[in-house]
């Protein structure tokens, strides 16, 4: 009966399907691998933006340089309008300095030569072709960086002022003079491509990572999800009927605790089980003897203690069903008490009852 009630409770069926998905162990191994993987991605997002950051801030400190130093050393030939020594120095800027486009102009903005490394470059820095373009400031003493798709290349342009020097030594120089405007961009597609290579590392490392966390999780989760297996199979044979089930104390942690606290349960439920049987026991005995007692009563007749009629015949009936299955003989002796009646009508039936009660005695007694 216990098994049955076992089998059926809502409360145990789930126990049985505690596995796959539904498992606490799935459950905390995938909790540990996305937490582990949103830390490292976050880690390599923060990590790669400083990396940027800092390989962009060097790119940018380096471009303004040069471009500050070539439109130094230049300052002379725009301010003569010099296009032939400006071309030639825009070409070797390109050439030994990987400069993506050199544009020189005058103050005013209009182009006094210009050298790019590839077609396209100085589109966007000139806002009309020809003789008649003029320079594009917008970046003026700012760096920022494009992508020219066609070329593959990544740029980083700034544009300087270039500013003829006073001959006149420190002491007496006067203002400088503003001659004209240096718009530039130097090739980066070096860091770019640095950049994407430590990306591919980052990835395989966290790769790596995770090949590494997901068993490890796994077994760490394992081992503390065992303990649980276990006090849940003990429930399920204390629920069927075995009253020796407990569960293995194994930490002194809050499982431990759990399954010392599930053992007194058990101990409890089979003492409680024990004492209901025993009561069980004495409850029946008393309910049969109590039948038996209803039973003797219901047989006798309660004057004068002797069987019934209703007793005799379920006697004489079976007495005669042995004696026809046997073939014996059955004797039946009958009395009967004279002018009875007479005793009843003249001394009364409290009279009457005394004399039956002493036949009774007569009969029953050795």
């Amino acid at each position: 009966m216990a098994e049955n009630v076992a089998t059926s409770s809502p409360v145990l069926r789930p126990l049985r399907g505690l596995s796959g998905l539904h498992s606490l162990q799935f459950k905390a191994s995938f909790l540990i691998v996305v937490l582990i993987l949103m830390v490292s991605l976050g880690g390599m997002c923060l990590s790669l933006q400083a990396m940027r950051s800092a390989l962009l801030e060097s790119d940018a400190q380096r471009t303004t340089q040069w471009a500050t130093s070539l439109a130094a050393s230049q300052a002379a030939a725009v301010a003569a309008g010099d296009r032939e020594a400006l071309l030639k120095a825009a070409y070797a800027s390109i050439q030994l300095h990987k400069a993506a486009y050199v544009i020189f102009s005058d103050r005013h903005g209009r182009v006094l030569a210009s050298a790019e490394a590839c077609l396209g470059l100085t589109g966007k820095a000139v806002t009309a072709p020809g003789e008649n373009g003029r320079l594009d400031l917008s970046p003026l003493r700012i760096t920022r960086v494009n992508h020219h798709a066609p070329a593959k290349m990544t740029y980083m342009e700034t544009a300087v002022p270039v500013v003829l020097a006073d001959p006149l030594p420190a002491p007496a120089a006067g203002p400088r003079k503003l001659v004209g405007y240096l718009r530039c961009a130097t090739d980066i597609s070096d860091t770019r491509a640095r950049l994407n290579r430590i990306v591919n590392e980052l990835i395989r490392i966290a790769v790596g990572l995770m090949l590494l966390v997901v068993p490890c999780s796994l077994l760490a989760t394992r081992r503390v999800v065992s303990p649980l297996k276990q006090l849940a199979r003990a429930a399920q044979a204390l629920a069927k009927g075995a009253l020796d089930a407990r569960a293995p104390v194994r930490s002194v942690d809050e499982i431990g605790e759990l399954a010392r606290a599930f053992n007194h349960m058990a101990d409890r439920v089979t003492a409680t089980h024990y004492e209901l049987l025993e009561l069980n026991a004495d409850l029946e005995c008393r309910v049969a003897q109590r039948t038996r007692e209803l039973e003797e009563q219901a047989a006798r007749d309660p004057l004068t203690g002797l069987y019934n009629r209703r007793h005799f015949g379920e006697v004489i009936t079976r007495e005669f069903a042995a004696a026809e299955r046997y073939g014996t003989d059955l004797t039946c002796l009958m009395f009967d008490v004279d002018r009875f009646k007479e005793i009843n009508d003249r001394y009364g039936h409290r009279t009457g009852d005394h004399v039956l009660m002493a036949l009774a005695d007569a009969l029953t007694s050795e």
